[in-house]
């Protein structure tokens, strides 16, 4: 992952984890945090899961977070209905939107971030993807790609791949 892809990663963990924090310690409904295959908060409909080494946090009713089969995997979903999946790798997931999901899996140093409603992401079966879904109702995917640095804004995408 390049420094630009790192630090837009790192900011929207900022943005998206400190809230979760503040919600958590007050007790609210549908909250789940699970930490190196430990869960260690739930509460509502809120789900999530994590291996030893990973990271899991579900924000919103109905939403879950997976991080699974591989090491620093980490998933977050902080949305109704929404859905993060990291696997099977050094992958990172972030949902912040109502019925979306992102999906980064099936290699290493992949990054799925969705910001809107009813969007998604999923960075395919490849290595050292990153691709990030800016608004309502978009989607994209990639499926053998490697190395592709992507973002869709509102219907436009910048990028490309090696």
């Amino acid at each position: 992952m390049n420094q630009r892809s790192k630090f837009l990663v790192s900011v929207v963990f900022a943005v998206v984890l400190l809230p979760i924090g503040a919600v958590a310690a007050s007790a609210a409904p549908n909250v789940c945090v699970s930490v190196n295959g430990v869960e260690v908060y739930q509460s509502g409909s809120a789900v999530c899961d994590s291996d030893i080494g990973s990271r899991a946090v579900s924000v919103g009713e109905d939403s879950g977070a997976s991080s699974a089969d591989g090491d620093n995997n980490t998933a977050v979903a902080v949305g109704n209905d929404s859905g993060a999946i990291a696997t099977d790798g050094d992958n990172t997931a972030v949902v912040i939107g109502e019925v979306s999901g992102a999906i980064a899996e099936d290699g290493n140093g992949n990054t799925a971030i969705v910001v809107g409603d009813d969007s998604s992401a999923d960075t395919g079966n490849s290595g050292d993807n990153t691709l990030i879904v800016i608004g309502d109702q978009q989607g994209f995917s990639f499926l053998l790609q490697t190395g592709c640095t992507v973002v869709l804004v509102s219907g436009e995408l910048y990028g490309s791949c090696p």
